[in-house]
């Protein structure tokens, strides 16, 4: 059999060794597939960035090395993945390149339909509500509301929740401009809605997840949440890897590395986690029914999201953020708490094994490789005959 060849762009304009490090990642997930499919993984800035292709790009090397080649004639991509841009315009160039690749036969990997579903945080956990996922109940209130709108509002909302609450702008992420406050501080959360109101629409939700990550000597029972990378092959979503992102310590409640959060491999975490039942702390370890059901989870949130687009404008590889919690029986519950159509953490990934004795393995994704494999070509030639 005839092995298919595809050059493959990740589109970036900020932090280029991230991207090469990104770029050896794949590479490496794209080697078991090299019999049948070769990928050439390029990392290219998006002002370089013309109608006639690009003359230069970093290169992934056979040997997981990365390099800079400068092409003797433009070269143009037949897959893009716009991942990583500066923070200040990350939608609006993540929009204007969508819109410019979708002129030409190229397969997207984030098209901006689909990435813009999920970079509306609170659009995002009421289609989960209304699929029946367990994201958190939670209420939005639009700049463009006045005052009383917004009072009333929040009144109707604090008489139905018991829960501390969570206040964040709408595409905020990383734990940017997040505020955790009791429900029952009606004037401070009217002060901190007042603040955040002057940027953006703003999300205010409850609070979830009593799974905690301890380890004994470190800084005390940590929040914790959960990135799950989910892509899609083709013919369905896999939960291809992932990481854990924990509290600097137990009386921060942000996990994020910008809020002096952690990142920690992902089964190490799984394997720690606990939570408190009549004062004291439980030892709860998934197994593999539960560490499934963490995947198909995650996998389904993705799904949902897609719904009712085509398979040319699935957002095809996402990071999905959950918090682990456990009910009165002491099942595990898993809450999907967004989705980042341009991930960051990709560095961090590995493969979801919890307690198995089988040791995890560094890696992004198999899934992007089958899809290519199996459908790229197809899906080329259905763009250049429309």
């Amino acid at each position: 059999m005839r092995t298919k060849e595809v050059n493959f762009f990740l589109i970036f304009g900020a932090e280029e060794n991230y991207i090469i490090e990104i770029l050896s990642f794949l590479k490496a997930d794209a080697l078991p597939f090299s019999e049948k499919l070769k990928v050439n993984l390029y990392g290219v800035h998006y002002k370089d960035i013309n109608k006639g292709g690009f003359s230069w790009a970093l290169l992934a090397k056979e040997n997981l090395e990365v390099e800079k080649a400068n092409f003797t004639s433009p070269l143009f991509p037949e897959v893009v993945w716009i991942l990583h841009l500066p923070r200040e315009k990350e939608r609006f160039l993540h929009r204007s390149l969508s819109l410019f690749f979708k002129k030409f036969p190229v397969l997207q990997i984030n098209p901006y339909l689909s990435a813009k579903r999920a970079d509306n945080k609170f659009w995002t956990l009421n289609l989960w509500l209304s699929f029946g996922l367990a994201s958190p109940q939670g209420i939005i209130i639009l700049r463009k509301s006045s005052p009383k709108e917004q009072k009333n509002k929040l009144e109707s909302f604090l008489k139905v929740v018991t829960r501390p609450l969570y206040l964040q702008s709408n595409k905020g992420t990383e734990g940017r401009g997040t505020f955790r406050v009791k429900c029952t501080q009606k004037k401070e959360i009217l002060s901190l809605l007042k603040y955040l109101l002057l940027e953006d629409d703003v999300i205010i939700r409850e609070e979830r997840g009593n799974l905690f990550y301890f380890k004994e000597k470190e800084r005390g029972m940590r929040r914790v949440t959960f990135r799950i990378n989910v892509g899609y092959n083709g013919k369905k979503f896999i939960a291809d890897s992932g990481f854990a992102e924990v509290s600097l310590n137990e009386r921060s409640f942000i996990t994020s590395p910008e809020r002096e959060g952690e990142i920690k491999d992902i089964n190490e975490v799984l394997a720690n986690l606990y939570f408190i039942k009549r004062g004291r702390k439980h030892h709860f370890i998934p197994d593999a029914s539960e560490i499934n059901k963490i995947k198909e989870i995650t996998k389904t949130s993705l799904l949902f999201l897609n719904s009712g687009l085509s398979q040319g404008d699935f957002l095809k590889f996402a990071g999905v953020d959950i918090l682990l919690e456990v009910n009165q029986k002491e099942e595990l519950v898993v809450i999907p708490l967004e989705i980042n159509p341009r991930p960051s953490g990709l560095n961090h990934s590995k493969e979801i094994k919890g307690i198995s004795q089988d040791k995890p393995r560094r890696k992004i994704t198999s899934s992007l490789f089958e899809l290519l494999q199996g459908s790229v070509g197809v899906h080329l030639q259905h763009l250049m005959e429309q």
